[in-house]
């Protein structure tokens, strides 16, 4: 994930962020499988709600579909 933020962080060309891709990806990955609230996650990392919010609809708009292979029975 973070080679995505990374690549994505290039192309809108994004000149920094408050924190470093590795870590954005972590906090975005821990709201995602662990369903942290954004407010802690936020709050931990001195960041607001709404910039964790952004990040993580970041990284969902720029990862690739997952395709499944769906077969006839």
């Amino acid at each position: 994930m973070e080679h995505l933020l990374r690549r994505h962080l290039k192309a809108i060309r994004s000149r920094w962020r408050i924190l470093p891709p590795g870590k954005i990806a972590v906090i975005v990955l821990a709201v995602l499988r662990h369903n942290q609230r954004l407010a802690d996650l936020a709050g931990g990392n001195n960041v607001s709600e709404s910039t964790v919010r952004r990040w993580r609809d970041e990284l969902i708009a720029c990862s690739p579909p997952r395709h499944r292979a769906w077969t006839a029975p």
